[in-house]
């Protein structure tokens, strides 16, 4: 089945910045739909419940980066390499019973973690990990 006629897979991520959200959101195209991006721990922890139920979290905070398309329930929630395990253990337990299924939850590896400024090729690294 070609990827023109196989359904992205709706995810949201939660990264340092806006404009590397905004390339990796590309790079995971079409296999992945990035339906929300934050850069705010507190602003996904705020948010996370509404957008696992399938609902729009009415953020006050708009990101110009993913689809906002909450009619597909994420089945995948990222926690960029600037956050820490132990946060996306809290938000996982925090955020059990939102979801309409199975999330699968994935967290970078801080020790690999770069400040910024990024170089040209970071946002293409970062999205094939």
């Amino acid at each position: 089945m070609s990827s023109s006629t196989t359904a992205s897979i709706p995810i949201v991520i939660c990264g340092n910045t806006t404009r590397v959200g905004k390339m990796i959101c590309e790079l995971l195209l079409p296999e992945y739909e990035v339906i929300h991006f934050t850069t705010s721990y507190e602003e996904i922890e705020a948010e996370l419940p509404a957008i696992l139920a399938g609902r729009d979290p009415q953020s006050p905070n708009s990101y110009d980066v993913g689809t906002h398309n909450y009619n597909k329930p994420p089945v995948a929630m990222v926690l960029g390499r600037a956050f820490q395990p132990a946060q996306g253990e809290e938000l996982r337990e925090k955020c059990e019973g939102y979801a309409k299924g199975p999330v699968i939850w994935l967290v970078g590896d801080p020790a690999k973690y770069l400040p910024p400024p990024y170089g040209p090729d970071y946002a293409a690294q970062t999205a094939a990990q």
